[in-house]
């Protein structure tokens, strides 16, 4: 028994309430509770956190750091705290959900599509 394959339109429909529920499942989780994270201070403070990533050397931490891949942040991730914050997202909570639900997002939509092509190529359909 084979059945048709469903229009574009419903495929797209589907795929985006799978991705609204997910994200809502996200904000219902621990609300008011932030991640732990090694960069707490990118979420407290990102503005600053990007100041201080351009420099080699860090002496708000300790006795002083070098710092050690800070200028990793600088994009993405960097900017989109700083908006979250200039928006004032619920304390950073709503970025932090919302920047990783991005995320999440794009990697199942990047692995069915690579999950796809494989099954593709493996079947012999170009």
């Amino acid at each position: 028994m084979t059945t048709e394959p469903q229009p574009p339109v419903v495929r797209r429909t589907w795929r985006f309430a799978a991705g609204v529920a997910l994200v809502g499942l996200a904000f219902v989780q621990d609300p008011g509770r932030v991640v732990a994270d090694t960069k707490l201070d990118l979420v407290v403070d990102p503005a600053r956190f990007l100041g201080r990533s351009l420099l080699a050397w860090d002496p708000h931490a300790g006795f002083g750091q070098l710092q050690n891949q800070a200028y990793g942040y600088l994009f993405p991730m960097g900017p989109f705290y700083l908006l979250g914050h200039a928006a004032d997202f619920d304390g950073q909570r709503s970025a932090m959900k919302i920047y990783f639900d991005f995320l999440h997002h794009r990697t199942i939509l990047g692995s069915k599509r690579g999950l796809t092509e494989l099954w593709k190529r493996r079947a012999g359909v170009e």
